[in-house]
């Protein structure tokens, strides 16, 4: 089932696409005739366009045209203006009634019939009226019994209008039998269990004839105040499975629910009379197979299987849609205010009536009436006396708020027991305690909250408003003024008059309208979280989006893509209570049935691409893995009875974070193990973050970690980048983007933050602009260090509190240092001091959530962490048992945590590619989890170090299509000396050689990366001149006379023991042979990444470049050099002037060649083994760097650095270059 009229016209195709099934099933309300001409829902309302795009998405169609349609829609689709037909009779036989669906069905059925199957067209079954049977009422006053006539009336409409397909009837046969159907329509059945009796009724009541359920109904629908709706997945898979082998025909009710925009809600009552009145929620998600916003569930696949199972007829599917994108826009904050004042001013109809009348007898859009919206009551030059109480007769219908001279007296948001809800019958309010208010104004504002679409028929009659009468004091006021505020589009667009709102009083604001603007690039779906909001309606590009209300269950509106544009997007907010002065969006629905108890109902989404990327049997795992991958897959997939871990840790609200305050770990109150893997956002594409996420998840694990590198995010001193602060790695900085990412792929988050996080990763995560302070206390607490620290933490942390989990965002847990323990050291040892200051700098930011340490605690005891402050964690890679035994001395009572369980190691130049044997692996971390103990896989997805952060990825496989793209001729070169004389960034004159880290660029940062460069020109050689440089060289050398390479080239890795490498201190090189006048020496300096991890000492030793010592000619010292950096950035290499045809030369230089990809980009890796030793440049990107001497030998290149049409390459080799580029599908290890 698929309710066309509730989703945006562009996902007609991509959502049909996804229902994978061989028809489906339509309701038509009757939208076509509101108002007699034209509407807001324009939009919505192309049947024959949905009905040929189902067709051309392989699928027949069956449609419920109505005339009612029940379908939880406002008024069951009648319209509302029937109302105003007195003495009408729903639903019969009636004169008054059937000449209005007489000249509706006149219309409709015409544009259906020329949609038959026997025309060509997708529909193969129509319904006439829907589940008539229920509407017998046989104690009713006067009694109901269906009426015949009509159903024979609706048949004749549908056959003189040319219907020749199958025509049905729906109803419970074994509660009604036939009563609501006739002889000569078909009769099916609606329910949720026991089929077998339902379609053995049937039998008994058309012998011989198909059995089919037109309503299987595959969940239910939620209202407001109540719980959202959770149904028995098992019981759908038991009933959906009895159905099929019965055999019977079914229609799944609803197969995707969608969403009841603006104010289409339906409603229900239990009784006849309003103070039992149910009005649904907006959403429309039902716990259908697919939900509200398009994503898979457990649900859908069990439909596809058993579809497929019992089905005879075997018919080509279509490959499963990839699911739609969404994101969580920034939070917007609150713009402009329509105070509830000017909002009457503004509104188009005053109606002056001695009496009240409801919304429907209004004189109002072609004597229609108001359908939908809200009515205002105003009685002006009123007198209101202290104690006055006002009381309005009989029930509202549905919620009334109070105003005297436009201030709001009623402060009622949800309890509906009490005045201005629909429960209390001659309801009343003392509308002021000591105040005499004279010559007032009096306004009571009514919201029609939805009109029953269910029932017997005497509850059909739903006016809305109020027109039993209003008491002051007991006597009745009479001549009103009633404004109908209906919020069409052409009024929302001329509104005008706003206010600026003061953000410093913004939130005690109340009823108006509140304006936010959003401008996008490019629009996705998202949600909109209205939990700081009280109740009311929100407005999106002037369309009405749906209801929100404070009291659930519903917390947030769905906003799909199509309903957005690109550039501005006017987002209007009508709050009946106090507005907040912000506007924040979700990538998940929240629901809670009361202001504490909020949760995710999304379901469990990451079943689709383990499904369609692995061998999944759908209730067994049949796939073949590593016995370590197997070990971690302890999430198995049975079905929707297993929550989310969202769902199961806050279904009850989020009242505690992570707590270790006992023997094991609880989150919220509820026991917890951790089961973590370790992914490094900044060494994956961003495009790749939830494919490597949802991998991470599918094989079982509740939570993420990741550390947060200083060095990326303040590239520059006092220079920051979170995403949007325009460094080269800009892409990979989207920090809050990540933790929204594992947020929706259902993980939660641990953050290791540094300052210092080793991580196999340049200088350990610090800037090496810190290298430029006289005096600097690495990770202690020096007071440079510490103002540093300090002035980053309080940029980052306030971005990674508002993601804590008592939040409600994912994070956990947050790390304190890295391996503290690890920095005892002769007479040093670790400062307790500088860890407590760490910890104040988080406490003060607003971080709450548990705090843990990280070390060998075999080795180092608890030197690195304050006991009873922080948890106590261990890093190993074997012995478990040794390091939990140490760690229950240290800490007894507490839980205990692998915080690094490495599963791997990384990759030193010249050594053997590493590997850990897989059984090994997993006995040891089945030992970790049978302890027990919780764990975190260090690394579970390693990644790359992108350009010059060096380091080696973890070998985990991928599923990501990869090729070998063709060779590519290299094309275009620059010499070096021409590099360096056409298009050096900066030419910087000095005495003496500097390391990189002194140069004044950068904003006096100094240079981090690259290549530096120190030339000597017009320098006299005699004959075999020899070049000596003091100390080391950090990290290699080549030199270049005139432009020409001098240097030995690297061949083994024997070489580095040799001049132009780390390992020779006071290295010497033989310049020439002859004399020479005149001549440019080039000293080509390489930084090939500083130390990651060591002892206090030695991080003030990490410098790069010529700096130990001076550099001689012979014997007399060189000085007024010219110093060039090389950084490679990418506007420097993207705006290079001096390329030139390729020569046979391929010296030192710039390569270039052109990547022509004419389809979508793949993932593929530049095989170097014919190259040297040097850096690659993709698209301005450096993509890192390659060395024959291995191990690695081929450099990954992701899709997402790719682009349809022309790639640039760009190779900075060292010594010679090949003459072209070659591509491989695998990583190529090998060492010389």
């Amino acid at each position: 089932m698929f309710d066309w009229e509730i989703y945006p016209m562009e996902f007609y195709k991509s959502w049909t696409k996804r229902l994978n099934l061989s028809k489906k099933s339509i309701f038509i309300s009757g939208w076509y005739d509101f108002g007699q001409g034209g509407t807001d829902m324009q939009e919505f309302l192309d049947i024959e366009k949905f009905l040929k795009t189902a067709q051309e998405e392989d699928l027949l169609a069956i449609v419920r045209p109505g005339p009612y349609i029940c379908a939880e829609f406002e008024f069951g689709g009648l319209p509302s203006w029937l109302l105003r037909e007195k003495n009408i009779n729903f639903r019969t036989s009636d004169e008054k009634f059937m000449k209005h669906v007489t000249r509706y069905f006149n219309v409709l059925l015409t544009i259906l019939a020329s949609l038959q199957f026997t025309k060509g067209g997708p529909i193969i079954a129509l319904q006439v009226e829907n589940e008539y049977g229920s509407t017998e009422d046989p104690k009713g006053q006067p009694p109901f019994v269906p009426d015949k006539l009509y159903i024979a009336q609706l048949r004749e409409l549908m056959l003189t209008n040319n219907i020749k397909e199958l025509l049905f009837t729906s109803d419970s046969p074994y509660a009604h039998g036939d009563i609501g159907s006739l002889p000569s329509l078909f009769q099916t059945a609606n329910f949720n269990d026991k089929p077998e009796q339902q379609f053995d009724k049937l039998k008994e009541l058309q012998n011989n004839k198909p059995s089919m359920a037109m309503e299987f109904w595959s969940g239910w629908f939620s209202h407001w105040s109540e719980s959202p709706y959770q149904g028995n997945y098992k019981n759908f898979e038991r009933v959906f499975e009895s159905i099929l082998k019965y055999p019977a025909s079914v229609n799944l009710y609803m197969f995707h629910g969608g969403t009841s925009w603006g104010f289409l809600n339906g409603a229900n009552l239990k009784s006849e009379f309003q103070n039992s009145y149910q009005p649904d929620i907006t959403s429309y998600d039902y716990d259908a197979p697919l939900t509200e916003y398009g994503d898979y569930t457990a649900k859908y696949f069990a439909v596809k299987d058993l579809i497929q199972k019992y089905n005879t007829v075997q018919t080509k599917l279509p490959d499963i849609p990839k699911l739609t994108k969404r994101v969580a826009y920034h939070t917007l904050k609150i713009e402009k205010y329509l105070p509830y004042s000017k909002i009457i001013e503004q509104l188009p109809y005053q109606i002056d009536s001695k009496e009240l009348l409801s919304m429907e007898n209004l004189p109002i859009n072609n004597n229609t009436g108001q359908s939908f919206g809200y009515i205002i009551y105003r009685k002006k030059g009123i007198t209101i006396s202290p104690k006055s109480v006002l009381k309005i007769l009989g029930y509202v219908y549905d919620t009334v708020n109070v105003y005297i001279n436009n201030e709001l007296i009623t402060r009622n948001v949800g309890d509906l027991n009490s005045f201005g809800h629909w429960r209390n019958k001659n309801s009343s309010i003392e509308l002021s305690s000591s105040v005499n208010y004279f010559n007032a104004t009096l306004d009571l504002v009514v919201e029609n909250m939805g009109r029953v679409n269910f029932g017997h028929l005497s509850q059909l009659y739903q006016f809305k408003g109020l027109w039993q009468g209003v008491l002051l004091d007991e006597r009745e006021i009479f001549d009103w003024e009633i404004y109908p505020m209906e919020f069409k589009k052409s009024w929302t667009k001329s509104l005008s008059d706003w206010d600026n709102v003061d953000s410093e009083k913004g939130k005690s604001f109340s009823t108006g309208l509140y304006k936010s603007n959003l401008v996008l690039n490019e629009t996705d779906d998202t949600f909109l979280d209205m939990r700081g909001w009280n109740k009311g309606i929100v407005i999106v590009n002037n369309f009405v989006l749906g209801r929100f209300w404070k009291i659930g269950c519903q917390q947030s509106l769905y906003l799909p893509a199509p309903l957005l544009r690109s550039g501005l997007n006017e987002i209007l907010i009508f709050e009946e209570f106090f507005a907040d002065d912000e506007l924040k969006f979700s990538v998940v629905p929240i629901y809670s049935n009361n202001i504490t108890a909020i949760f995710d109902k999304s379901k469990t989404s990451v079943l689709v691409d383990v499904r369609k990327q692995s061998s999944f049997s759908y209730r067994k795992m049949t796939l073949s893995i590593t016995p370590f991958v197997l070990l971690v897959m302890v999430y198995l997939i049975a079905g929707d009875t297993l929550p989310t871990v969202y769902e199961y840790y806050t279904s009850d609200g989020i009242r505690s974070g992570l707590s270790a305050d006992q023997s094991y770990f609880t989150l919220n109150g509820k026991n917890f193990s951790v089961y973590s893997g370790a992914m490094h956002y900044f060494r994956v594409p961003r495009a790749y973050w939830r494919d490597r996420l949802r991998k991470i998840r599918a094989a079982g694990l509740n939570a993420v970690e990741t550390y947060i590198a200083w060095n990326l995010h303040e590239p520059q001193s006092g220079v920051y980048d979170f995403g949007h602060g325009g460094s080269d790695m800009e892409d990979f900085l989207h920090l809050e983007e990540f933790l929204q990412t594992a947020q929706e792929e259902d993980l939660l988050v641990i953050v290791r933050a540094g300052p210092y996080i080793c991580s196999e990763y340049n200088f350990g995560g610090f800037p090496s602009w810190l290298l430029r302070e006289k005096v600097m206390g690495f990770r202690t607490t020096e007071p440079t260090y510490i103002k540093y620290v300090t002035r980053y933490y309080n940029q980052l942390l306030p971005i990674l509190a508002k993601y804590q989990f008592t939040r409600g965002g994912p994070i956990i847990a947050f790390q304190i240092e890295n391996e503290y323990g690890n920095q005892e050291y002769q007479t040093f040892l670790p400062q307790k001091e500088y860890l407590e200051i760490l910890h104040q700098i988080y406490v003060q930011n607003g971080i709450v959530e548990l705090l843990v340490t990280s070390d060998s605690p075999l080795s180092h005891g608890d030197k690195g962490t304050l006991p009873g402050v922080f948890l106590q964690t261990a890093n190993l890679g074997a012995s478990p048992e040794n390091q939990f035994r140490r760690l229950l001395e240290l800490q007894p009572n507490r839980p205990l945590m692998v915080m690094e369980f490495w599963a791997g190691w990384f990759d030193f130049w010249t050594e053997t590619h590493q590997t850990k044997d897989s059984t090994t692996t997993a006995g040891t971390y089945e030992r970790i989890l049978q302890y027990p103990a919780s764990v975190n896989i260090y690394m579970f997805h390693g990644g790359t170090n992108f350009g010059f952060t060096n380091g080696a990825s973890l070998n985990v496989p991928e599923l990501i299509p990869r090729v070998a793209y063709p060779a590519v001729p290299i094309e275009k070169e620059i010499p070096f000396d021409a590099l360096i004389g056409i298009d050096a960034p900066y030419v910087i004159d000095s005495e003496n050689v500097v390391a990189m880290e002194k140069l004044d660029i950068n904003n006096n940062s100094g240079q981090s990366n690259g290549y530096i460069v120190y030339r000597k020109e017009n320098v006299d050689l005699g004959p075999r001149t020899v070049l000596t440089i003091e100390g080391h060289i950090c990290d290699t050398a080549i030199v270049l006379v005139n432009g020409e390479l001098v240097s030995p080239i690297l061949k083994t890795s024997a070489d580095l023991n040799n001049f132009g490498y780390w390992r020779m201190k006071d290295s010497a090189l033989v310049l020439n042979s002859q004399s020479l006048r005149g001549a440019t020496i080039d000293i080509v300096v390489e930084e090939w990444g500083r130390i990651n991890g060591g002892k206090i000492y030695q991080y003030n030793q990490t410098f790069k470049g010529l700096w130990q010592g001076d550099v001689y000619l012979n014997s007399a010292k060189v000085s007024d050099w010219k110093i060039i950096p090389l950084e490679f950035k990418t506007e420097w290499t993207n705006n290079l002037k001096a390329w030139s045809d390729k020569t046979a030369n391929g010296g030192p230089g710039l390569y270039s060649a052109t990547l022509q990809i004419s389809d979508e980009p793949r993932d593929t890796y530049i095989d170097m083994r014919n190259w040297s030793k040097g850096l690659v440049v993709v698209n301005g990107f450096p993509l890192g760097k390659y060395a024959i001497i291995g191990p690695q030998q081929a450099l990954y290149l992701p899709a997402p650095f790719l682009r349809k049409g022309s790639n640039t390459i760009v190779v900075f080799e060292h010594f010679k270059a090949a003459d072209r580029l070659t591509f491989v599908t695998d990583q190529i290890w090998s060492t010389v």
